[in-house]
């Protein structure tokens, strides 16, 4: 049947679901047109999303010690890094649209 879970698994998990595709289709449009709010809001929301990942997984019980040692969940490192560089690119597209403006 089925291993233990992977890190594609944990990716495919959270962005292959209607919230995780809205979020990667709005990420998109904001760097697509490069508005300032946009790309601020889409930063934003990838930050605390990235922060509440962070504390559930520093924050571990005896269940999640559980699904960890049965391979039911794995570590969100791939989440983690997924969601830094959503936050990043759009940082970045905000930033060169400033300096571009100003220049």
């Amino acid at each position: 049947m089925h291993g233990p879970v992977t890190q594609v698994d944990e990716l495919m998990l959270v962005f292959g679901g209607m919230p995780g595709a809205m979020f990667l289709t709005l990420v998109a449009v904001s760097l697509a047109l490069r508005q300032k709010l946009l790309c601020l809001v889409c930063a934003g929301m990838a930050a605390l999303w990235l922060m509440l990942v962070t504390l559930d997984w520093l924050q571990q019980d005896d269940v999640l010690t559980a699904a960890l040692s049965e391979g039911c969940r794995t570590a969100p490192y791939s989440l983690m890094a997924a969601l830094s560089v959503c936050c990043l690119a759009c940082l970045l597209a905000f930033r060169l649209k400033s300096v571009r403006r100003a220049g």
